[in-house]
C-alpha cells in the first residue's frame, strides 16, 4: 500500500513540475485590440470539431497558403452558439485573410470582418495546458462588462508562430 502512495505521489509532483514548465500556472488576461475591416475568403462549416470535413477544410487551406507566393494568415470565426455546443457541435467560418486584398478564388465564399474592438488572448501553444473556450469566453465577457459592452456572438482565431492568437470582439456601440 506505502508503494503505491509513494508511486502516486511521484506521478503527482512530475505532473505539477510539468504543468508549471508548459505554463500551465501563468495568468491569462486578455489585452484590447482594435482591428480595421478584414475579409476572409473561405467556407462556413457546422459540426463536430473532431470531423474529417473540418480537418479536410483546414488542410485545403493550409495548402493553399504554403503554395501561394502571397502572404495570409488561416482565420477561424467561431460563431457562440450554446445550443449548438450542448450537442457538440460548432458553427465556423474557416477561411485565409490574404495581405493582399486583390487576391481571391472564385471557388470560396468570404466574409467581412467589419472593423471592431475586442478583446484579445495570446497565448503560446501547449496542448496540454490550454485554458478551456469557456474560460476565455468568461474572462472576455467580464472585460467586455467593465468596458459597458458585450460580446458580438463570435471569435477570430488565428495561429501565429506557435501562438493561438483569439480576438473576441465587442458589440459596436451603434
Amino acid at each position: 500500500m506505502k508503494k503505491y502512495l509513494i508511486i502516486a505521489a511521484i506521478i503527482a509532483f512530475a505532473a505539477v513540475i510539468i504543468n508549471y514548465v508548459l505554463g500551465g500556472f501563468n495568468k491569462i488576461e486578455p489585452g484590447l485590440v482594435t482591428t480595421e475591416k478584414e475579409v476572409v475568403y473561405g467556407r462556413e462549416y457546422e459540426g463536430r470539431y473532431n470531423s474529417e470535413a473540418l480537418d479536410n477544410l483546414i488542410s485545403e487551406l493550409r495548402t493553399i497558403l504554403s503554395n501561394s507566393s502571397s502572404k495570409g494568415q488561416l482565420t477561424i470565426i467561431n460563431y457562440l452558439r450554446p445550443d449548438l455546443e450542448q450537442r457538440g457541435t460548432v458553427k465556423q467560418f474557416v477561411g485565409i485573410i490574404w495581405d493582399e486584398n486583390e487576391i481571391t478564388n472564385s471557388d470560396y465564399d468570404s466574409l467581412v470582418l467589419e472593423s471592431y474592438n475586442g478583446a484579445q488572448f495570446r497565448i503560446p501553444i501547449s496542448p496540454l495546458v490550454m485554458p478551456s473556450p469557456e474560460k476565455l469566453k468568461g474572462l472576455a465577457e467580464t472585460m467586455a462588462v467593465d468596458m459597458s459592452s458585450s460580446l458580438a456572438g463570435y471569435s477570430v482565431e488565428q495561429y501565429q508562430d506557435r501562438t493561438l492568437v483569439i480576438n473576441f470582439p465587442f458589440k459596436s456601440a451603434d
